[in-house]
């Protein structure tokens, strides 16, 4: 992940498996902006229309419930 983004982000998952796996992505103040399951080893969404600031992404396994968290700057 590269942090500050400007327009999209891109995640490339690796050494894991991808059928178990959803990513979130929440505002500052938790609000949820996206959820998506996990089909691919490479995962993008666009953040153009997001206002700048900081965001959350966190990829949980469902059937674990683990998770790991992320901060995203978001910029223009």
């Amino acid at each position: 992940v590269t942090n500050p983004t400007r327009c999209s982000l891109k995640l490339q998952l690796e050494d894991i498996v991808l059928e178990n796996l959803i990513i979130s992505f929440h505002d500052i103040t938790g609000k949820l902006i996206l959820t998506s399951k996990v089909t691919t080893n490479t995962w993008q969404t666009n953040l153009f229309s997001l206002a700048n600031g900081y965001y959350i992404l966190t990829i949980t396994d469902q059937i674990t419930g683990k998770s790991n968290s992320f901060k995203i700057f978001k910029s223009n």
